[in-house]
């Protein structure tokens, strides 16, 4: 086996890259990663320089990991701001650091690339995970980097980390959906309590009466002036909100030609003229809400098209899970229930290892009882676990 640490997945093939993904983690494929970088959305002047670290027994592909050099904290979702400040307070330097994830995407899944059958070449899955972990330690010393981290991992890799890599690790939260074997959208509003389903109810046919229609659209399907109208609600969605829109202009373009196969985007119809869109994308049992934006500001059309409609599409097409992005205290009453998200954490001085190794354990308590209290105050009738 031989470790390589490439400048991007545009250097593998998609075939090479995408046998190593899983069942349901549409954003680790290359269609995704690769649009990232050729729509110049990552990329050394944007402070996410791609340097995924791959791993070859000959000229087989048999580990990856999407790996990055980063000189901020933003377009994360796991917060560290504090702990950057910290270290400067410290005199300990910070950045850069290497970031295991996908880029503005807060999304939980398979991080860590592996052959699905390793022992066809006399190898084992433990010796891929850890030659992995390995050269992401050889990035860290290569690159002088201040601390590394691996971003909403799913808890087995978090314990990869954590056993194989001296990682320390973290729990926060989002909100998601998942089955509980629902028939459609009223037999889930069936669970709510009395109050909660008025309110579903009343929000929806006061929208109803605005004479809006609503479809889902592939994104391979999707025409120019749709994809145009999606790039502009996302513009003007993040400008709203104070925000900072990561994603360059031409990368929902290329997406859809890359990767539209995965998209499926939401589309608001008034007097026969599209008026507000919604991108999610799909594979296997799950169903992610990412980006949506409208050129009128209509009541109760955001809850419509980020949480109503996709978990009525969720339901209707057997999906086991919805996760509709960080942040959003209005999804609780919406059927979305506060969850965990995990993450693993490695600091190269010693000091700021210990601090924050002392520190996150106390804060795990403190958010699991606010994901408890959260979801006790949910919409449900019963709590839901």
């Amino acid at each position: 086996m031989r470790v390589e640490i490439l400048d991007g997945v545009s250097e593998v093939t998609p075939s090479q890259w995408d046998a190593l993904v899983g069942a349901d983690d549409p954003f680790v494929e290359w269609g995704f990663l690769s649009s990232l970088e050729a729509s110049g959305s990552v990329g050394p002047t944007t402070g996410w320089e791609p340097v995924p670290v791959t791993l070859w027994h000959q000229d087989t592909l048999i580990g990856a990991v999407p790996a990055y050099l980063k000189s901020h904290s933003f377009g994360e979702y796991i917060f560290d701001f504090g702990w950057a400040q910290l270290s400067q307070q410290l005199g300990i330097p910070y950045y850069p650091k290497v970031v295991v994830g996908i880029p503005f995407t807060p999304a939980t899944g398979q991080r860590i690339l592996i052959h699905q059958a390793p022992q066809t070449l006399g190898l084992t899955e433990e010796a891929i995970i850890r030659a992995l972990l390995e050269g992401i330690e050889e990035l860290t010393q290569i690159r002088q980097a201040g601390s590394t981290h691996g971003l909403f991992l799913t808890e087995q890799e978090q314990h990869w980390f954590a056993d194989y890599g001296g990682f320390v690790c973290r729990r926060t939260h989002q909100f998601q959906w998942l089955s509980g074997g629902e028939r459609d959208f009223p037999d889930l509003l069936d669970q709510f309590r009395a109050r909660v389903r008025k309110e579903v109810r009343r929000e929806r046919k006061q929208l109803e009466a605005s004479g809006l229609s609503f479809s889902f659209v592939d994104g391979h399907e999707a025409d120019s002036d749709l994809i145009e109208l999606l790039e502009s609600g996302y513009r003007d969605t993040c400008f709203r909100r104070g925000g900072q829109p990561y994603l360059k202009p031409g990368f929902f373009r290329l997406l859809a030609t890359r990767h539209g196969h995965r998209m499926k985007i939401l589309v608001a119809h008034k007097n026969q003229g599209a008026v507000a869109t919604a991108l999610f994308f799909q594979k296997g049992d799950v169903l992610y809400g990412r980006y949506w934006g409208s050129v009128e500001d209509i009541p109760f059309l955001h809850f419509e098209m980020t949480c109503y409609r996709p978990l009525e599409y969720a339901i209707a097409t057997g999906k086991k899970r919805y996760e509709a992005g960080a942040q959003g205290h209005h999804k609780l009453r919406r059927g979305l229930l506060a969850r965990s998200t995990l993450s693993a954490h490695r600091f190269r001085h010693p000091a700021l290892q210990q601090v924050i190794g002392r520190y996150l354990p106390r804060e795990e308590e403190e958010t699991l009882a606010e994901i408890t209290w959260l979801n006790q105050h949910g919409p449900y009738r019963q709590v839901q676990k």
